[in-house]
Parts: C-alpha cells; sequence; structure tokens
C-alpha cells in the first residue's frame, strides 16, 4: 500500500505542528486551535461542524461506496513552562502552557491526512470523519461531551481510530496492543481538618499535619494489603501543602494522589478503601476530612478486529518489521475510551525515538520529536481509511 507524493506533504506539514505548537491552548481554552482548523478546512473545502465549546468535526464523503471511518485528534496543551534552550524557534508564545505530550503533532497529522484524501478522492472510498478534540488532558475530558452530547450521531461511523507518539518506539515504528491499552483514572482530593495551635502546647491542637502522614501510610499500604498482587493497580499521592509556621500546629493539610486500574471491581474497591481509611484514620486523632473523589476516564480497551487491522495496515504501508506489540497494558489513561465504548476502534502508538539518550519524556517542558515522524502518522491514517 503506497501513497504517492506523500513526500510533498512533509513541509506544510511541520508547518502546521509549529503553528499549533507556538499557540498551544489549555482544555476548553482551545479557540485561536479551533479557529485555525475550521479555516484549514475552509481552504479545503471540507465540511465541518463546530463543538459547542472548543474543538470541530469535519467530514470528507467520496460518494463511492464503503465504511465510514473516523479519526480522533486532541488539541489541547498542558499546564508546563517550555524550556527552549536547546535553541528551538517555535516554543509556546503561551506563557506556562506547552504542547508536551505531542496533541500538536496528532492534530497537524490529521490536518494533513485530510488535504490528501481530499486531494486524491479517486483513491479512496467511503466517508472519513475527523474529530478535533478538546480537553483530552482535563477529567471528565472533552470525548465524554462529545458521546453523551450526540455530536457523531447521524454520521454513520463504523470504525474510530486515534495514535499517540510514544518516545519509547524508536522512530518510524508502530507499537499496537491488543485488548486493554491503558488503564481506568481516578483522582481523589483529601483534606485534613484539625484544631491549629500554638507548637509548644501539642496536647490542646489536633494536628493536621500528623494526621494527613497516618493516611498517606495507610493508602499507601491498600496496593501491598487490601488488592489481589496479581491485580494490577497503582496509587500514588501526588502532592500535600498545609502549614506556614515553624511553631504553629497546623489546622488544615490538603493532600491529593492518583489511582490506575485495569477491572471495575478493584476500582470501585479502592475508592470506597481510600475513603473508609481517611475518615477513620482522622476520627482517630480527633480530626475530620472532606474527600473529593474524582472518577476520570474509563479504562482504554482495543477491539480485537480493529487492531488487528492496525497491525495488517503498518505491515503494509511501513513493513511488518516496523510493527511491534507490546503484552502489558499501560498505567496512563486516555479519553478515547468514551468512544471504544460505543464505536469499533483502536488506538496505537508511533515512535518518535531516534535514539538520543537525551530524549525527553511525555509531559516534560523539554519535550520535543524529529518531525519526520509525522509521517509515519499520516501514513497510517491513510492507509486505515483506505484499507
Amino acid at each position: 500500500m503506497e501513497f504517492r507524493d506523500i513526500q510533498d506533504y512533509y513541509e506544510e506539514l511541520v508547518a502546521l505542528r509549529r503553528h499549533i505548537h507556538r499557540h498551544a491552548e489549555l482544555s476548553f481554552c482551545e479557540v485561536e486551535t479551533t479557529k485555525y482548523i475550521c479555516a484549514y478546512m475552509d481552504k479545503l473545502g471540507i465540511e465541518y461542524k463546530r463543538l459547542p465549546e472548543t474543538g470541530l468535526i469535519a467530514w470528507i464523503d467520496t460518494k463511492k461506496p464503503g465504511r465510514c471511518i473516523a479519526f480522533r485528534a486532541d488539541i489541547d496543551a498542558l499546564r508546563v513552562e517550555e524550556d527552549c534552550s536547546d535553541g528551538r524557534t517555535y516554543g509556546s508564545e503561551n506563557k506556562g502552557v506547552m504542547h508536551a505530550c505531542g496533541h500538536d503533532t496528532h492534530t497537524a497529522i490529521l490536518m494533513i491526512a485530510a488535504r490528501y484524501v481530499k486531494e486524491h478522492l479517486a483513491d479512496f472510498s467511503g466517508k472519513m470523519v475527523m474529530i478535533f478534540q478538546p480537553a483530552e488532558e482535563l477529567p471528565p475530558g472533552g470525548a465524554v461531551r462529545i458521546v453523551e452530547g450526540h455530536h457523531l450521531d447521524g454520521l454513520g461511523i463504523d470504525e474510530i481510530y486515534a495514535l499517540h507518539c510514544d518516545p519509547t518506539v524508536d522512530l518510524g515504528k508502530i507499537l499496537i496492543v491488543k485488548g486493554v491499552l491503558m488503564a481506568a483514572v481516578d483522582n481523589f482530593e483529601i483534606e485534613v481538618i484539625g484544631k491549629g495551635g500554638h507548637a509548644a502546647s501539642p496536647q490542646k491542637t489536633i494536628d493536621a499535619i500528623a494526621i494527613a502522614v497516618q493516611i498517606i501510610s495507610q493508602i499507601n499500604a491498600i496496593r501491598s494489603r487490601n488488592t489481589k498482587p496479581t491485580e494490577p493497580a497503582l496509587i500514588s499521592v501526588g502532592y500535600i501543602a498545609g502549614g506556614n509556621n515553624f511553631n504553629v500546629v497546623a489546622d488544615k493539610v490538603t493532600l491529593g494522589g492518583t489511582v490506575r486500574t485495569f477491572s471495575a471491581q478493584t476500582r470501585a474497591f479502592i475508592e470506597e478503601r481510600i475513603k473508609s481509611l481517611a475518615e477513620h484514620t482522622a476520627a482517630a486523632s480527633g480530626g475530620t476530612v472532606k474527600i473529593n473523589y474524582i472518577k476520570g476516564y474509563p479504562i482504554v480497551k482495543n477491539d480485537l478486529d480493529a487492531i488487528a487491522k492496525v497491525e495488517a495496515v503498518a505491515s503494509a504501508v511501513l513493513g511488518s518489521e516496523n510493527c511491534g506489540e507490546r503484552r502489558e497494558p499501560d498505567m496512563g489513561g486516555d479519553d478515547f475510551a468514551y468512544y471504544l465504548q460505543k464505536i469499533k476502534g483502536a488506538m496505537f502508538y508511533y515512535g518518535i525515538n531516534t535514539g538520543d539518550p537525551a530524549i525527553a519524556p511525555l509531559h516534560n517542558r523539554r519535550f520535543d520529536l524529529d518531525e519526520r515522524a509525522m509521517l509515519t502518522g499520516v501514513k497510517m491514517l491513510l492507509g486505515l481509511f483506505k484499507a
């Protein structure tokens, strides 16, 4: 499976990505990004509809019989201050906001795939739907609003796919996972409420810091003592804040963290266990807690037929030697899960690792990639639409 003249699109692919990168916007704030994509669709003569807040859904009907294949590209950036000390000239102009997860590449790849299909209609059949989705980084995410808002209704989508860049995969290669790809993601915040006072008279206080330390210790033991050793799960306390003076016992402490699981039973158990431990640990010392447990994205589970199609397309487009398989799922999460609950589909990774030991991981302020990797993504999307 070959796509003629694909290299001719590379210069524009890079330009699109760099423009989006320079104008990075946070979740549900992707106003200028949405306008930019809409203007590009207008230039190509591609139909689309704006979503209520930000983002859009576009489509190309070849007017020939065939399946309707949808592709998702996430368009939001992260609250990260970019490090441009390597001399990159396309750093984010929006201070404190950066495309540190490659969403700018996902968006540019889908835009160029749309242009290629529009200009080579004779080579394709069926219908191509492009979902430029906001707020993948902000639970409950943009995907659930699209699905529950019925914005995909009437498009007749048969299959849906998404790609994601991966710094652990070699440049020019694809990585697939059959079945469960990513974990369900939940977050929690616990406010510990005690009684403040002079540090010289601790008997007159209820030390919120001491209670918080005990709660963290109890939470960290859930994985090792309350769940099956063979059942994957992760609990991490990511922050703790409280107190403001060396000789004052803190009356309030806030702590927060994340939970990653692969089964509904374990997910529900850990939620209940965290709440119970926090409440009882605080009560034992005379304190109280306020708990905000945020249910995030469901498990990302690839349809086996759909991921087999990804594997077949990768072999045809890139060569079988450039398609690898990972046996275990990732503790990361993605709201692409909501589409997969309704539509047959799959998500896969495309490699950006050039062998440079200094390559930055996702969500790092120095994250960047060799832009040649994006051509692999374009070829994969075109191959999946044509297959």
